[in-house]
């Protein structure tokens, strides 16, 4: 009896040593990812295309691993390394990179995470998104889509989101249509008609 009881309580303490050890990794990974990225920012800005892109592709490593759950973050490392394969002239690369941080976008569109949509709306207006402005601009309308079925579609935070589509579009090349998409988020803002 006296065995059974030891043998049970060594196993609890082992699981929860377990969990403890996890969520240690877990917060060491974080820390990790944010230091790989810290650094490869800082060798961008020295010019050291080689060693950013290292440290970027070890930064998406650990964001890719699971552990790691910070899509503005992960979509900075996205952005800089896809500059970086521009850079060497790796345009499919680049390409497929957008295309993965996309899919990342997707998520919190369907999940109608609105603290990932609100950092969105910043990454938006604050990144740039190079040769890969298209598709993210054309994207940007399910984000625009999503807030309409959140907030309905005169809330403010449904016109900003259309403004930063507008200024992707712009930015992408169509410009009739980022003036289409202006004009109804100024319509929406002052509450007029066409």
């Amino acid at each position: 009896m006296e065995t059974n009881i030891v043998i049970i309580a060594v196993a609890v303490i082992g699981f929860v040593g377990l969990l403890l050890y996890m969520r240690r990794g877990t917060g060491t990974e974080h820390a990790l990812a944010s230091k790989l990225l810290t650094e490869a920012l800082d060798e961008k800005r020295k010019g050291n295309i080689d060693q950013t892109q290292y440290l970027l592709e070890k930064a998406l490593q650990q964001f890719d691993s699971g552990a790691v759950d910070d899509l503005s973050k992960y979509s900075t490392c996205i952005v800089n390394l896809a500059d970086c394969y521009t850079k060497k002239a790796k345009f499919d690369e680049a390409r497929a990179l957008y295309k993965r941080m996309l899919k990342r976008w997707e998520i919190a569109v369907n999940t109608r995470n609105q603290a990932a949509l609100f950092d969105l709306d910043y990454f938006a207006a604050t990144a740039d998104f190079g040769s890969g402005i298209l598709d993210v601009a054309h994207f940007y309308r399910r984000i625009v889509d999503a807030k309409r079925q959140i907030h309905g579609s005169n809330h403010p935070e449904v016109v900003n989101s259309m403004v930063l589509c507008s200024r992707l579009l712009a930015k992408a090349g169509e410009r009739q249509e980022a003036d289409k998409v202006a004009a109804e988020a100024e319509q929406l803002r002052t509450g007029t008609e066409p």
